[in-house]
């Protein structure tokens, strides 16, 4: 019986013991982490259109199903007004072709954002780094979508809050850059004459399709038009010496009195006006800009362009 009472005895002891070294349960990941993860391992086995659903819906309008698929980056250029910290960290979670492979890690939630997961970048090429991922949930979306993506070295909520900003403006300048194409695709079928200010919002829609196009991301909580088009082209004719219209090089009034470069002169702006066919010759632009100190505005020739607060650009048409 003392044999027995010893053994148990040892055995007790020995089970505490485990008990007091085992590793503490793993926390349950939040939703944010969850979504990150499970981004992660749709990308590593290749299931793109999985991937790609779990992607913002600002995310989608930067890039498409189909050029996520082909699992690069050269797209995402200037053209679509994508900021530096996009690219950099697109390049990393997209870019499973080239050579220089990364391992990700995800080490949890984002202690400096909301939302916010930090994961690590590991790459026998390049040195690790720390990637801030945001994500973001909405009607129809309960589950958290990574929204665009910012790399950092280390945690600063200042450098956090301006990758995201830098990500609103791009979807801005996409915006205005889809639009001004919706306008110049409108004149090009009414013999070069652009839509009437009035009615603007209106004849272009059939071009581009999406409203939401029309909400700049950095506007007013429940505002569906964030722009305004320049009223001094209102029904105004783009010259385009070239017979298929892929060069404009100025706009004119409709009576051909006065004109303007087009590459100079604002046809579509960031507007605090907030309402539908919104238009008028710069009195609208946000003060101070909604986007680091700063207001998007797309030209008579298709370009779009960031000015800094205080530099305002042509609104009229003065030339002969």
């Amino acid at each position: 019986m003392v044999y027995i009472r010893t053994c148990w005895s040892l055995l007790l002891l020995l089970s505490l013991t485990a008990a007091a070294h085992a590793a503490p349960p793993t926390p349950k990941d939040t939703p944010a982490v969850a979504a990150v993860r499970q981004f992660l391992a749709d990308r590593a086995a290749g299931h793109w259109d999985a991937a790609y659903q779990r992607l913002s819906a600002d995310t989608h309008q930067t890039i498409s199903a189909a050029e996520f698929a082909k699992g690069r980056t050269p797209y995402v250029s200037d053209t679509r007004g994508a900021s530096p910290a996009f690219i950099g960290v697109a390049s990393l979670f997209l870019d499973t072709h080239n050579t220089q492979h990364y391992t990700f890690t995800v080490l949890g939630p984002d202690p400096a954002a909301p939302g916010g997961v930090l994961v690590r970048a590991a790459s026998s090429a390049k040195a690790p780094a720390t990637l801030r991922i945001a994500t973001v949930t909405g009607p129809g979306t309960p589950a958290p979508r990574l929204d665009f993506f910012g790399s950092l070295k280390r945690t600063d909520p200042m450098q956090f809050a301006r990758s995201n900003e830098n990500a609103k403006r791009a979807t801005s300048q996409s915006n205005l850059k889809q639009l001004s194409l919706g306008i110049i695709q409108y004149a090009f079928d009414h013999d070069n004459h652009l839509p009437d200010a009035d009615t603007w919002v209106d004849e272009i829609l059939p071009y581009v399709k999406d409203k939401t196009l029309f909400r700049d991301p950095s506007a007013p909580a429940g505002e569906e038009y964030s722009y305004a088009f320049n009223r001094a082209l209102s029904g105004a004719v783009l010259d385009t010496p070239d017979p298929q219209g892929f060069v404009i090089n100025s706009v004119r009034s409709s009576d051909g009195g006065n004109k303007a470069p087009a590459a100079s002169t604002v046809m579509l702006f960031e507007s605090t006006a907030g309402v539908k066919n919104a238009s008028d010759t710069g009195q609208s632009v946000p003060k101070p800009g909604r986007h680091l100190g700063g207001t998007d505005y797309a030209f008579a020739d298709g370009h779009v362009r960031w000015l800094p607060d205080g530099t305002l650009p042509s609104f009229a048409l003065t030339g002969k």
